[in-house]
């Protein structure tokens, strides 16, 4: 049987009403997929030591790296986003890798994996450090949470115990204790555990405060007034991982309590919402629970977000 880090890539079509046996011919290229996606990440981060994040600095439609001293797609940018979502896949890869170890490339990319995990879960621990607890979309290497300025300067963040957690924190936590469980770090597992409880406190309290910058489009990162049902959804990610690593009543809870939340109060159930189809998620709502809409009246709902 090939592993993953022997199997190749090929389209496969599938037929209008495929069965499993169909489905079962998308796992090698799927597999190879995924090895060939992890080793260029690997490849990309090892080879500068200088720089202990994961590289991602590329340009996807040319292959070319991204211009190194630009203010925003430079490698003195760190995003809080990218680290911490990085970081989970990077656990999760070589935990998937493991059942097929024994084969000597399998066991060097399971090494090289381990071996990231183990170094970016420390820059993690540090950055937080750096300010105070939490992680940000936009740091120094060094960890400083800063924000962007028209003209494209740096403005330091300053953060403390009482900030509220945002989509780094989420994320980073996560990532942070899918890792410290790969490496069966005790400490770090403490650490990472309180980490994704203070962001679930917020999250479920509505105090949690989105960090992402405001897109160039337009689009709506955060809106005073307006609640979010992002971070319950990238929550229920974090509850699964609890629920993998500590099954039981408690962890199960965590991610019941986000999807009531979700379904409760942001989906069109029972056809409360006339004016919307039966189904419909909305991104947010108001505070008296109702669908928000914006300045000309717009309900936001994201198909992708819905499924």
């Amino acid at each position: 049987m090939l592993t993953p880090v022997t199997a190749h890539y090929a389209p496969v079509t599938l037929s209008d009403a495929p069965n499993a046996s169909d489905f079962r011919m998308l796992i090698e290229p799927y597999q190879a997929m995924i090895v060939a996606q992890l080793r260029a990440i690997l490849d990309r981060t090892e080879r500068s030591e200088y720089y202990p994040w994961i590289d991602t600095k590329i340009n996807l439609i040319t292959g070319e790296d991204l211009p190194p001293a630009h203010p925003l797609l430079g490698r003195d940018l760190v995003s809080g986003w990218v680290q911490g979502r990085g970081l989970e896949s990077v656990a999760k890869f070589a935990a998937w890798l493991t059942p097929f170890a024994g084969d000597s490339e399998v066991d060097r990319l399971i090494a090289r994996a381990y071996r990231l995990a183990a170094d970016l879960l420390a820059q993690l621990r540090q950055a937080r450090t750096a300010s105070g607890g939490h992680l940000y979309f936009f740091m120094t290497p060094a960890g400083q949470a800063f924000d962007l300025g028209p003209e494209m300067q740096r403005m330091p963040v300053a953060l403390d115990a009482a900030s509220p957690h945002g989509y780094s924190d989420l994320f980073g936590a996560k990532g942070m204790y899918a890792a410290a469980h790969l490496l069966g770090d005790p400490d770090a597992v403490s650490e990472a555990r309180a980490f994704c409880m203070a962001v679930y406190r917020d999250v479920t309290a509505r105090a949690f405060r989105s960090d992402q910058p405001q897109p160039a489009d337009g689009a709506r990162a955060w809106v005073t007034g307006a609640f979010s049902h992002g971070p319950f959804m990238i929550a229920l990610g974090m509850a699964a991982l609890f629920a993998e690593v500590e099954p039981g009543p408690q962890s199960a809870e965590l991610g019941l309590t986000l999807a009531r939340y979700v379904l409760d109060s942001h989906v069109n159930l029972g056809g409360r919402w006339p004016q919307l189809r039966e189904y419909d998620l909305v991104e947010f709502v108001d505070a008296a629970g109702d669908p928000w809409a914006d300045e000309s009246g717009r309900i936001v709902s994201d198909p992708g977000h819905s499924l």
